[in-house]
């Protein structure tokens, strides 16, 4: 039997409400004594800079960036990372885990007859379009992993300020 609407509701607000737990107990642990000073005057210097003269040492001879606000981006790039590349996909397939195990083996229940509801087996292809499928994919996947390897491999590397003066006509 289906779960009703309003127990689904409060799983996945439970489910958000430890997410949030989760992520402020991630900054708390990490980011809350950090104190970062901002010198509004040579961060809008640096971004107006050209693309070419862009530097790490502000036109005085000074580091723009400390070693703490390195660190700091550091550990806020690694947190960022975790959440997104774990509880965003476990929350996507959570929630459309939820609604399949829900309305299993049905994937569009008729209101008025159960019987005359979509299910699972009747939506499923033939099976020559599924062997079809197969080799498609057996022949084709291959040929875009080479492909991509080779556009990755041939744009590979870093693009320096030297470059682009050399190629300013080519490069784009």
């Amino acid at each position: 039997m289906p779960r009703k609407p309003v127990a689904l509701r409060h799983e996945l607000t439970l489910l958000v409400i430890i997410k949030l737990m989760v992520i402020i107990g991630l900054w708390w642990a990490f980011v809350r004594d950090a104190k970062v000073e901002v010198d509004s005057e040579r961060i809008a210097t640096h971004l107006a800079a050209p693309a070419v003269a862009a530097s790490p040492i502000h036109h005085s001879g000074t580091p723009m960036f400390s070693e703490q606000r390195v660190d700091l981006s550091r550990l806020q790039f690694t947190v960022t990372a975790m959440y997104h590349f774990l509880f965003v996909p476990l929350t996507i397939v959570g929630v459309i885990g939820t609604a399949g195990v829900s309305l299993l083996p049905f994937i569009m229940p008729s209101s008025t007859d159960l019987r005359s509801s979509l299910t699972v087996w009747d939506s499923v292809s033939s099976q020559l379009t599924l062997n079809i499928m197969l080799w498609a994919t057996l022949i084709f996947m291959p040929l875009i992993i080479v492909y991509t390897s080779w556009a990755y491999k041939v744009m590979a590397g870093k693009v320096t300020a030297a470059y682009i003066r050399e190629n300013e006509h080519a490069a784009y």
